[in-house]
């Protein structure tokens, strides 16, 4: 079973950017990051569903997401 890995929110956003884009498709965003798929696409819906945001508030709305894992 592998560890939890928190990304910054400049990571997250990065990714999301770049599934954007659509210049590569999102498996390969996701293998060139190392993260999975899915994980890519969630990040590529919120920023969607969120263009007002910067990093720093994203990091506000996953924190209670992000805390499951600190354990």
């Amino acid at each position: 079973m592998s560890k939890h890995r928190a990304h910054s929110p400049e990571f997250k956003a990065g990714v999301a950017m770049e599934a954007i884009s659509g210049r590569k498709p999102l498996q390969e965003i996701a293998a060139d990051h190392a993260v999975h798929m899915i994980q890519g696409s969630q990040w590529k819906k919120q920023l969607l569903g969120n263009p007002h945001l910067t990093p720093r508030d994203q990091e506000t709305l996953d924190s209670p997401q992000d805390e499951r894992y600190s354990n």
